[in-house]
């Protein structure tokens, strides 16, 4: 009996002191937590765009002088890039007490900058670091200009534009700051130009050229001038191997336009179908190699001549003529479609007119009233395209 009394009570003091010593650790663990905590350091600060970084953060506690409870989970936060947290980016986890360090990524394709933040949170206790540690994503500001249109049978072209200086320029029919229009061909052609900075961070632009078939323009020497006659001739630049040359003309003042194909490099404007006297036309020509066009040129300046006035054949001028119906011949006009003849009777006011479409006439042709023995003055005047002489 005695014997399991003292059996009871030793087992009831253990008991106690086991309750006891519980109430003591569970009562020291919640005093003991650390109450604050810090980012020591983010390695690397910094990360070029494009890439998923990884980055080593440690922390140290700040406050109080216990540990985290066994149930904690820390956090690693990243900020939008002007530092803000309102929508912070989860980058590493670890779920222990305080383990240096925890491992991140920085996320793939973050944007471009320098107000990065990073900061660590802890779940047990609930903390938030008391400190915040600049991160930056690098990327250059790379830029390409726009490149003017290129033409056959060109084979070198410079590359320039591309900013910063010092990157390369790839792309098709590309050597180094060379294009060759030739070996890419007609078309569209991207050139790409890629920079690296000092950070080791790549970015690039791009813009295209077009390459159009041969290019050709009226040589600048007949560009503003007034031709002397509708048969003058005028001159394109020649382009080697080409085919035919289009020539495209624009009436000023009534914006009328006139085409004419030819298989060299010469036009005269007399050739032209529906060209008139004294009008100026904006001129423009283009070349085809093949089966490709170029594109028509940079726009010339040539004016016509006033309707020059038949003349009477030399030969025939201040003679006496055998008879009524002998021919009279005056020089043809280009484009004229209408001879109007205008005899006068010397001496008095006796007019007669006849019109034909020929450049010669005979007096019988301008009536009975025609007189033998009798000197007169013969002139003429031509019509073309509305308007006449």
């Amino acid at each position: 009996m005695y014997q399991q009394l003292k059996y009871k009570i030793m087992k009831t003091i253990l008991k106690f002191k086991m309750i006891a010593l519980g109430m003591l650790f569970l009562t020291g663990s919640a005093f003991a937590v650390p109450t604050a905590m810090s980012v020591s350091s983010v390695t690397p600060n910094n990360t070029c765009f494009g890439s998923a970084a990884a980055v080593t953060i440690t922390f140290t506690r700040s406050g109080g002088t216990g540990n985290w409870n066994v149930d904690n989970v820390f956090t690693v936060e990243i900020s939008d890039a002007s530092g803000s947290f309102a929508s912070p980016i989860v980058i590493g986890t670890l779920a222990s007490r305080p383990v240096n360090p925890i491992l991140s990524t920085i996320p793939l394709n973050t944007p471009a900058g320098s107000g990065y933040k990073i900061r660590v949170k802890s779940s047990s206790p609930a903390l938030i670091s008391t400190n915040t540690v600049s991160f930056t994503v690098n990327q250059p500001t790379v830029t390409l200009g726009v490149f003017t249109n290129a033409f056959l049978p060109a084979t070198v072209y410079p590359l320039t534009g591309g900013l910063p200086s010092g990157g390369t320029y790839t792309g098709t029919a590309v050597t180094e700051t060379n294009f060759n229009p030739s070996v890419a061909g007609y078309g569209h052609h991207i050139i790409t130009y890629t920079y690296t900075d000092g950070n080791g961070c790549t970015n690039s632009d791009t813009s295209g050229i077009q390459v159009y078939g041969p290019n050709t323009q009226i040589r600048t020497e007949f560009c503003g001038i007034v031709l002397g006659n509708l048969t003058d001739e005028i001159r394109a630049y020649g382009v080697p191997g080409a085919n035919e040359y289009e020539y495209r003309l624009t009436e000023q003042g009534t914006g009328t336009i006139l085409t004419y194909s030819y298989g060299i490099y010469k036009l005269k404007l007399a050739w032209v179908s529906g060209i008139k006297y004294d009008q100026t036309y904006s001129i423009e020509v283009r070349a085809r190699i093949g089966a490709e066009w170029g594109i028509f040129s940079n726009s010339c300046n040539i004016t016509t001549p006033i309707i020059p006035s038949p003349t009477v054949s030399s030969g025939q001028c201040g003679t006496t003529i055998g008879s009524l119906t002998e021919l009279i011949y005056f020089t043809s006009v280009n484009k004229a479609t209408n001879y109007e003849y205008k005899l006068v009777e010397q001496g008095t006011s006796n007019t007669y007119t006849y019109n034909n479409t020929n450049y010669r006439v005979a007096l019988a042709w301008f009536g009975s009233a025609i007189k033998y023995n009798t000197i007169y003055e013969l002139q003429a005047r031509a019509f073309a395209n509305g308007v006449w002489g």
